[in-house]
This record gives structure tokens, C-alpha cells and sequence, in this order.
């Protein structure tokens, strides 16, 4: 069972559009230029993908592609979504796409190479959705979307209730600002505190808690300065500091974009076509700071994750 589509064979449009191909017409050989990961899931994935409709694939393709940098529940979503589509038959996957089946695309989103660059098409599309008055229409087949797979895979319940610890006034020995002036009737304010080694005090608590429930990228120490030096592998630390060598290359690459590229539209597209691998770095959990620096920066100006992107259009009103 493949979807339909009402766009028949282009020609190549421009330097980045090709002949327009449709899910069904994929083979695993187009994927090579993903990385490792990604490639696997597409490979496992492909009768899938060649059954979804022209505007959903490339959305999930753009989740599949980033899947080697995305943390664990990241990538857990992308799973969950996979394993509730496949879990679908022919009759049963056509009914939960037809809302995105309906949605007509243009040409310019058709003959995009939508395989290689999903996160244009994903940019593109919501510019589209807009223009077409079909936001509506595609936001109401999201939220259906998004309720049926996430009601296949309920959160797990936390071992542990969250903790969060802000640590603030580096270097101020005394000031009259009233501080959490808003939620002290929702907690205790003590006045009377030894800060001698507090910091340090602070930060075994944390460690004990790694201990106690070691989960991966479960705890953290995020410092703005150069942080301290922790002797915990199981405790995710990163700083300001440890970010600067790739904020000062990604600093670089923006501002070769922007004296290559001339208009707004032109400078969002290259810079949300910016890759990991453009800085020198692999996929892995060894290139933490990518991943960071992606999920604080980059989302700024590249676009929203899936079920956003479900998308830029329509489950979030902030695009």
C-alpha cells in the first residue's frame, strides 16, 4: 500500500531540487551519506517509509537522521514512533496518515531533495502550510498523530523525584536584592548558612545520587564559567567554557554564511543545513558538546524536534 500523490515526474528545478522522487520509490543505496545509526534504521525501516505519504516521510527522516546525536529519550521517541507505525497494518496505517495523505504539497517541496536535506523540506513546509491555508488541516492530523503513538508507550515513572540545585552571586560577598522573593512560600529561606565549601558539598549530594540510580545523561553538573574539575564518569558535565572552541567554529561558519549568502531566506536555509560533521566530529557519545551546543543553540535558528516539527506548523504555535 503506498500513498498517491498528484505530482507527476519533474525535471531538476535548480542547483538544490532534483527529479521529484516519491517514498515508494526509495532504495537503501540513497541513504548512504547518513551516518551509522541513522543508515541502520532507515535499512530496517524502508517498506515503512515507502508506504508513508510524500509529506510525512521526510519529517521522519529528518528524526532519523539526526538519531546518532540525539540523547537516549531522543532517540527512544524516534523507536516509539517506528514501532507504532510498523505495528500497523496496510488498512490501519493509511487511516492514522490520512489526515498528512491530504495535504497538497507544491512542486518546490516535491523536486527538493528531501532525502538528503530534510530539515529544508521541514522548513519549507511550514512556510508552505501557511501560504496554503492548510496549517489547520495539519496541525489537527499532528496532535491525532501524536496522541496514537504516545499512547503506545506511556512514560516510565522516574526512580527518583527530580532535583535541581542553582548555585548563583559567584564573587558577590554581600547584596539587599531580594532573592526568590517569589518562591519562598513555596519552600523554606534560610539566612543563616555556612557557604564554606558549599559548592563541593553540593556536588557530592549529586554524585551520591548518580550512585544510587546510575542512568546515563540522568545527572548533570552545567556550569556558565569553567566549572570544577569532577571525578565522576557518570555525572554529565559541561561548561561555557568547554563549548568555546566549537562556539568560536560555529561563530566562523555563520559568518562565512553570511557574506556568502545574500537574503534572510537563503542565510535560515544554510544554517539550518549545518551538520555535526562540518566541525570536524563524529557521531558518538564522545562528541557531547555537539549535542549540547545543538539543543541549547541551534534549535534557535534550525527548526524544532519532531514533534514539533509536527512541525514548526501546527502542535506549537511559537514558529
Amino acid at each position: 500500500m503506498a500513498f498517491s500523490t498528484r505530482f507527476a515526474q519533474g525535471k531538476t528545478l535548480s542547483r538544490d531540487t532534483v527529479t521529484i522522487m516519491l517514498p515508494s520509490e526509495l532504495t537503501a543505496d540513497q541513504f548512504s551519506a547518513y551516518p551509522p545509526q541513522a543508515k541502520r534504521l532507515v535499512t530496517a525501516h524502508l517498506n515503512l517509509l515507502k508506504n508513508l505519504p510524500p509529506i510525512f516521510t521526510p519529517l521522519l527522516l529528518r528524526e532519523i537522521k539526526a538519531y546518532d546525536w540525539k540523547f537516549p529519550a531522543e532517540q527512544k521517541e524516534v523507536d516509539v514512533q517506528l514501532a507504532y507505525l510498523r505495528s500497523l497494518s496496510g488498512d490501519q496505517l493509511q487511516q492514522s496518515m490520512a489526515g498528512f495523505a491530504r495535504i497538497q504539497l507544491p512542486t518546490e517541496l516535491t523536486n527538493s531533495d528531501w532525502i538528503n536535506a530534510p530539515e529544508l523540506f521541514s522548513q519549507r513546509l511550514s512556510a508552505s502550510l501557511w501560504a496554503t491555508n492548510q496549517i489547520d488541516s495539519f496541525r489537527a492530523a499532528s496532535i491525532r498523530y501524536v496522541n496514537q503513538y504516545q499512547a503506545t508507550a506511556p512514560p516510565e515513572p522516574l526512580p527518583v523525584r527530580r532535583l535541581t540545585i542553582v548555585v548563583l552571586g559567584e564573587g558577590v560577598q554581600e547584596t539587599s536584592y531580594p532573592l526568590f522573593g517569589k518562591l519562598r512560600e513555596h519552600g523554606v529561606y534560610y539566612t543563616n548558612v555556612d557557604t564554606d565549601g558549599g559548592l563541593t558539598k553540593l556536588l557530592d549530594a549529586v554524585q551520591a545520587r548518580h550512585r544510587a540510580h546510575p542512568i546515563q545523561f540522568a545527572h548533570w553538573y552545567v556550569d556558565g564559567g569553567s566549572g570544577l574539575k569532577v571525578n565522576d564518569a557518570g555525572l554529565t558535565c559541561v561548561s561555557y567554557a568547554s563549548l568555546a572552541p566549537l562556539r568560536l567554529a560555529v561563530l566562523n561558519k555563520l559568518r562565512a554564511i553570511g557574506q556568502a549568502v545574500k537574503g534572510p531566506e537563503r542565510l535560515q536555509e544554510s544554517l539550518t543545513s549545518m551538520q555535526p560533521e562540518q566541525f570536524g566530529l563524529t557521531a558518538g557519545p564522545t562528541q557531547l558538546p555537539w549535542i549540547i551546543f545543538s539543543s541549547a543553540y541551534l534549535p534557535r535558528v534550525r527548526g524544532h524536534s519532531f514533534t514539533a516539527q509536527l512541525s514548526c506548523s501546527g502542535l506549537h504555535t511559537n514558529c
